[in-house]
């Protein structure tokens, strides 16, 4: 090959390499710009991380029409159901939580207030589907876009937010992923803040789990978008103009109050849903289900086989003495669960932890188990529990049913007040609403 061939062959392919290196790169399902590289990751993905973790044993007792589905307590974190919660799919209109997120952070941080006037360029004035019609020039306060844009799902409310406050639309989705790749949400890329079609959709989507789990953060942070989510209909303009919400469950489900809607030919019919009941919150999520009512029926069949396998317990007493905690008990499927510090902390056991063991011990004997096992070792016996040993939020939770059966207290269950008593000497029950764990 003549030098002259060579030289140019070499610089071109080192300008190749250059011009590569200045694109966003791909790394697994993400795809961020180089100066994201050192975003702290949290989530999923982070130390200590707040993740969702899955119920052990979980089973899908019910049979949804979806390509996927989740559905989480709020509370614990903990996955119920599942089903393709990790591909990734097109989520149409629930784009838009990622928006919200952002927008109530800088809101939260002082960068944004309430009052800020967005003002809609030309670019948003074009956008079709769902919309308020902004036109070109108009100004609305942020608070009254972001209503547009969770009530109504209005996609020109969504990209003038998003240009108010990147700049641009493209600079803002560089945001989107960024935020995505720090929550630690996987499965999940944007290519636009509305969730609109493009020719490069294909670029564009999340998972059920990583919709659950940004919802789960938004709630837990930004309680506020519920005040908005809630709204069946509301005004935009001064009272002038008229909005109703695309979620067509609220005020039918009981207990619902959020959370977005989507749709699109390719997503199908998606919903990420949020209720709560007797001060437990469930968050559910379904995508492509192939119409409005079956979307509806899914995410109905979802949320109530949380709310009648999964219950608050209000109140734990020992000997007629409320007891403190961080971490509320929780009811399944019958067996109630209660954090291992009440025991080690009102009835003279000890909890000793050796690496994925831990052991609770007093009263002469001993018992040792493993968190998201069923099964525990006593007297040298294998003993299997009604439900599993949980951590949640940090907290070990164990069954009641130990207490009775392994140290000799007395434990009975108050169903109208929903609390827990546990009496170290047995020495009176609550009747016939007696019940032992």
């Amino acid at each position: 090959m003549p030098r002259i061939v060579y030289c140019s062959l070499c610089s071109a392919l080192i300008l190749v390499l250059l011009i590569l290196c200045s694109y966003p790169v791909e790394t697994g399902l993400y795809t961020f710009a180089n100066n994201h590289n050192s975003i702290q990751v949290r989530g999923s993905l982070g130390e200590g991380a707040t993740a969702l973790t899955y119920a052990p044993g979980i089973c899908n007792p019910i049979n949804l029409t979806a390509k996927g589905a989740i559905l989480v307590n709020q509370d614990t974190g903990q996955v119920i159901y599942a089903d393709q919660e990790h591909q990734p799919f097109h989520p149409a209109s629930i784009t838009k939580l990622m928006v919200l997120y952002i927008l109530l952070e800088n809101i939260h941080n002082g960068v944004l207030h309430w009052e800020d006037p967005v003002q809609a360029s030309k670019k948003v004035e074009r956008i079709n589907e769902a919309q308020i019609y902004l036109r070109e020039g108009e100004v609305l306060s942020l608070e009254e876009m972001i209503k547009a844009m969770v009530v109504a799902s209005a996609n020109d409310a969504a990209v003038a937010l998003a240009e108010r406050v990147a700049g641009s639309e493209a600079a803002f989705v560089e945001i989107m992923n960024a935020k995505a790749l720090e929550l630690g949400l996987r499965n999940s890329h944007f290519i636009n803040a509305s969730g609109l079609p493009a020719s490069n959709s294909y670029n564009h989507y999340m998972s059920a789990y990583d919709i659950a789990l940004l919802a789960k953060y938004l709630l837990e942070e930004y309680p506020e978008v519920l005040e908005f989510s809630r709204l069946t209909t509301t005004t935009i303009r001064n009272g002038s103009f008229p909005i109703a919400n695309t979620n067509s469950l609220l005020g039918i489900f009981q207990g619902m109050d959020g959370l977005k809607t989507g749709y699109t030919d390719r997503a199908g019919w998606c919903l990420v849903a949020t209720a709560q009941r007797n001060g437990q919150r469930m968050i559910s999520v379904v995508l492509g289900s192939p119409s409005n009512e079956i979307r509806k029926a899914n995410t109905t069949a979802l949320l109530n086989y949380g709310f009648q396998h999964y219950q608050r317990v209000n109140n734990i007493y020992v000997n007629g003495i409320k007891c403190n905690y961080i971490q509320s008990p929780l009811a399944v499927d019958g067996t109630v669960l209660v954090p291992i510090n009440i025991l080690s902390d009102t009835m003279g056991l000890k909890v000793q932890y050796q690496k994925e063991k831990i052991f609770l011990s007093g009263w002469g004997t001993q018992v040792e188990f493993q968190v998201d096992s069923d099964k525990a070792i006593w007297s040298n016996k294998a003993i299997k529990l009604p439900q599993p040993v949980q951590k949640v939020k940090g907290t070990i939770m164990v069954p009641v049913r130990f207490i009775s059966q392994i140290f000799g207290a007395d434990v009975q269950w108050d169903g109208k007040k929903k609390s827990i008593h546990i009496y170290t000497e047995m020495h009176r029950t609550l009747g016939e609403n007696r019940l032992m764990f």
